[in-house]
């Protein structure tokens, strides 16, 4: 943190905060690790479409 001049924490709920959620569980449950670089694991595509919907006009 010394590095970072201005850093905020702060507690998001899950149900706000899915993608990261469904990511943590996937971490645990896997015996390799993993980089996903241009497409996201199929586990949370579709979240992460339902998370970006307010950003798509119409």
């Amino acid at each position: 943190m010394l590095l970072l001049p201005v850093c905020e924490v702060i507690n998001v709920r899950i149900e706000c905060n899915r993608v990261a959620h469904e990511l943590a569980h996937l971490a645990k449950r896997m015996v390799y690790c993993a980089v996903w670089r241009e497409n996201a694991p199929i586990c949370v595509n579709e979240l992460h479409l339902e998370d970006c919907k307010h950003l798509i006009p119409g």
